[in-house]
């Protein structure tokens, strides 16, 4: 069993109130948007985004090298990169309308076995 539990700061969504009194921005650089790097106000789409990050580095080990994740990264099994591909997607209306969507999409798709054996999608798990 896996659980994922987020240590992130406590926010504003509103866009001037996301830095701290010294100026510093008040997010975790790799798991912020493109919106929220620029400045611009947040919403859902934020975690949609920040959820596909955690999701690509539980998988890989990793953080994305690049931004959106690529549909074709190597590094993912099967065509998880195509959900997180869109999970990552420049523009927030883009992306899915949130993270339970996003997670249905990403436990729908096929995987395979390292020997290129089709798997059954994921099933989810009662906690």
């Amino acid at each position: 069993m896996v659980l994922i539990g987020d240590f992130g700061l406590a926010r504003s969504l509103a866009a001037e109130e996301t830095r701290t009194a010294t100026g510093r921005w008040a997010f975790s650089q790799p798991y912020a948007p493109p919106e929220q790097c620029a400045g611009r106000t947040v919403g859902p789409p934020a975690d949609v985004h920040a959820l596909a990050v955690t999701l690509h580095q539980l998988t890989t080990g990793h953080l994305p090298r690049e931004i959106p994740i690529p549909a074709t990264d190597p590094s993912l099994p099967g065509l998880l990169g195509v959900v997180l591909a869109k999970a990552t997607a420049w523009q927030p209306a883009d992306r899915y309308p949130g993270c339970g969507a996003q997670t249905s999409a990403a436990m729908t798709w096929p995987t395979t076995a390292g020997d290129g054996t089709p798997q059954p999608p994921c099933r989810a798990v009662g906690i």
